[in-house]
């Protein structure tokens, strides 16, 4: 049985256990006011599919009328989620405002309740850990001062521990339960399927069929599967923080890990995925966020082409297990998408972004984001003119990146030999550079910097920088095979001495595009005696020009290993 099939049986078994009969014990604690009900999980599910849709006033709309007529904390964390997803696409003060304060009130709802059920009190302290979560994240972004850094992590580990208790005292109850007859060893075995280590328990071993599983969730009982909604919940917290910790460099990890943190991308993506097969309301916020990983992040983190193949096929395989209704959304076409990108359909993304941009769903945001795949696309076709008209959008409509969108449009123009529209893109770049540390920042600053008219006014020069932003971007081809060839000759124009080096290593990279890898190798090679000569001439160090030998070393091992394996399994 595949994992997205019984993840529908799950969710279509969690909608009919409402109706069924359990034991006394049991129906006696969903009389408690601030017990999430079958029907409060679902409202919630409802609610978060909205999201995707970019129906947030639909969202709201659901979430408020039922809050009305109950106290569940359930309820009232998911309708601060969808809040806190508004604020941070529209980043607007007062929508941040709106989010904390109902993120205040669910912290309030699931620390005040006394009387509930043991099931009802774990879930309450994932939720807990939920609200200091994003809290913290929405007080950052109105004052990230020494003070606020200070409290956020002190939220941030009171997250963590909640977590990891509940993970604990949840195994712990499940056990008892199962010692008590109240659930069955299959059960149980479903339960702890696939939990990210170290949190998998001590309780009874067995596998099961698939038969089995389908059984049980279609004559699920209340408590097992309010115990597997309970753990899908946690999981989702559990994983994004395991994930997004993974991304860190190491240098921080091992401090976090002196904290109490730990960050690991497997148990991060095991927990995700155990949340997504489970019944609970964020089951396709976690797909959603694997999609996410698979697409966006592991594609920037990819050290070759098999891992980034693998990412993309595990994307496409969750991207299919979504329903028709969801695959139209602006939100999964750019997913999609960027799949489509990543496979060399260029054409094919193009044409979906276009779609979705118009479609009838305006979100402003979103749309942003289309201009800029757009964008990105038609400057790696050279389609210029085009790539200029969407970078505009992204430029003048955007609240990030404009140093890079006026770097690209000024590359742009610089092809295209129009020196004066190039000059006045370029020189507002140092002026844009309001993250000062930041790497991509400082880059750009520096090359801008660099660039004098005479540069400019070489539509040579301009195309080897838009074919190094390109590699930056960290795109699996820099072109498609027939402008590689072109682009190969048109660079033998760049005669400074200054871009020589990283001219050797765009030709190289070109003709690793398109498997020629002798003479790949031999450019690397170049691009690093060239920019090692650069560096240490006595006309000093050129600025920008050290990232040369440096990628130039990396890709040049990359690629001598790659070719040893294929030597040594022929």
């Amino acid at each position: 049985m595949s994992k997205s099939a019984s993840s529908d049986v799950a969710s279509a078994s969690f909608s009919t256990a409402s109706s069924s009969k359990g034991a006394v014990s049991r129906a006696r604690r969903s009389s408690s006011p601030a017990y999430s009900s079958l029907t409060d999980v679902q409202t919630s599910a409802r609610a978060i599919r909205y999201i995707f849709q970019a129906r947030f006033q639909d969202a709201n709309h659901l979430l408020t009328s039922n809050r009305n007529s109950s106290s569940s904390a359930s309820l009232s964390a998911t309708h601060s989620f969808v809040a806190f997803t508004q604020a941070l696409v529209s980043y607007e003060s007062d929508q941040i405002s709106d989010a904390l304060a109902l993120w205040k009130q669910t912290e309030k709802l699931c620390s005040a309740s006394k009387n509930d059920s043991a099931e009802d009190k774990l879930e309450q302290k994932v939720l807990l850990a939920d609200a200091k979560i994003c809290s913290t994240f929405l007080q950052l972004l109105q004052s990230a001062d020494f003070g606020g850094l200070l409290k956020g992590s002190w939220a941030l580990r009171q997250a963590w521990k909640l977590y990891q208790s509940t993970y604990e005292d949840l195994l712990k109850q499940i056990e008892q339960s199962f010692r008590h007859g109240e659930l069955s060893k299959t059960e149980v075995a479903i339960l702890r399927h696939n939990l990210p280590h170290p949190f998998q328990g001590d309780g009874p071993a067995g596998g099961y069929t698939a038969s089995e599983r389908d059984l049980v969730l279609s004559h699920s009982r209340p408590l097992f599967m309010r115990l597997f909604q309970i753990m899908g919940l946690v999981c989702y917290g559990f994983g994004c923080f395991h994930l997004l910790l993974s991304l860190l460099p190491g240098h921080l990890l091992k401090w976090l890990k002196f904290l109490g943190f730990e960050g690991d991308m497997h148990v991060g993506m095991r927990a995700l995925t155990y949340c997504m097969n489970s019944p609970d309301s964020k089951s396709l916020l976690a797909r959603m966020t694997l999609i996410w990983f698979h697409t966006v992040i592991q594609t920037y983190y990819a050290i070759d082409e098999d891992q980034m193949q693998e990412g993309i096929d595990s994307a496409g395989v969750l991207l299919e297990g979504l329903d028709n209704p969801l695959r139209a959304s602006p939100l999964v076409q750019f997913f999609d998408c960027r799949l489509m990108r990543y496979k060399g359909n260029f054409d094919g993304a193009i044409q979906s972004y276009t779609s979705s941009l118009e479609s009838s769903t305006y979100v402003k945001e979103i749309n942003v984001l289309l201009h800029h795949e757009i964008g990105i696309l038609r400057f790696q076709l050279q389609e210029w003119n085009s790539s200029i008209d969407h970078l505009l959008k992204c430029f003048h409509e955007g609240r990030w990146g404009k140093i890079l969108y006026a770097y690209l449009i000024g590359l742009c123009y610089g092809v295209m030999k129009d020196v004066a529209k190039a000059q006045e893109f370029i020189t507002q770049v140092p002026g844009l550079n309001v993250m000062k540390g930041a790497p991509l920042e400082m880059f750009l600053t520096d090359r801008a910097t660099l660039l004098t008219k005479d540069h400019l006014s070489n539509p040579s020069i301009c195309s080897l920088l838009a074919m190094e932003i390109i590699y930056f971007l960290n795109c699996p081809q820099l072109l498609l095979e027939p402008l590689s060839r072109s682009m190969m000759a048109g660079l033998e124009a760049v005669t400074n001495p200054t871009f020589i080096p990283l001219r050797y290593f765009i030709q190289g990279r070109l003709h690793e595009d398109l498997k020629e890898t002798k003479d790949a190798i031999q450019c690397y090679r170049e691009a690093i005696r060239m920019g090692d000569q650069l560096c240490t001439s006595k006309n000093g160090f050129v600025s920008c020009g050290e990232h040369v030998p440096a990628f130039a070393s990396y890709e040049l091992a990359v690629l001598l290993c790659k070719s040893k394996l294929v030597r040594f399994h022929s």
